[in-house]
């Protein structure tokens, strides 16, 4: 997508805007409807909020020992790729449209990090508001790569530097870094007192 969309902006500035738009809607409407539809889910478990809590501090934990164990190169997903070739087949529109759709899902294409499973973790758990946040939150962030090489590209960096931007970022580290983050936060939730908890976390 970013090497797909984001060079436009030197070349159809109208289609490029057009194209980010419907991209960047349809990544993050489709989180929104996900995590949505998960909270409401969650809602017939109903599980106590204070329980919610700790189990999520559990998962973070045991998502962030998946992370940091070399053994598993990656976690589970359909694996789908967002191909080029959709671009070309089905027109910059609806092009656009089904990028952002794929990637809104999250589960649909490659997830390399087990804390994306957080995610759906909390939302299922916490309800449809706190699901209807998370999936914006990260429906949002799938699709900002998008604007920024826009203006990277503007601003005169080269589109094919622009696009390949992150490949060559380890994996590993990656991995490292948000299992540091996962035990950071599972730790926090389960060392905070329950009075103190519930609260600060807007339950």
């Amino acid at each position: 997508m970013v090497g797909t969309i984001a060079p436009l902006v030197k070349v159809a500035r109208k289609q490029w805007a057009i194209s980010s738009v419907l991209f960047l809607v349809s990544c993050t409407g489709v989180a929104v409807l996900g995590g949505a539809s998960l909270g409401l889910l969650g809602r017939l478990v109903d599980i106590a909020q204070p329980t919610s809590l700790v189990l999520i501090g559990g998962v973070s934990l045991c998502l962030a020992l998946v992370d940091i164990t070399p053994s598993i190169a990656r976690v589970p997903s359909l694996g789908w790729s967002v191909p080029r070739s959709w671009w070309e087949r089905f027109g910059p529109n609806r092009g656009a449209v089904a990028y952002g759709t794929v990637l809104g899902l999250g589960v649909s294409t490659v997830v390399p990090y087990a804390s994306f499973y957080l995610l759906l973790f909390g939302a299922l758990l916490l309800g449809p508001t706190a699901g209807i946040a998370i999936g914006a939150s990260y429906g949002f962030a799938r699709a900002l790569p998008v604007p920024i090489a826009s203006a990277a590209i503007l601003a005169g960096a080269d589109p094919i530097e622009v696009g390949d931007f992150g490949v060559g970022l380890s994996t590993r580290f990656v991995r490292l870094s948000t299992a540091f983050l996962l035990v950071l936060l599972g730790a926090m939730i389960l060392i905070t007192p329950s009075a103190i908890r519930v609260p600060l976390l807007g339950t």
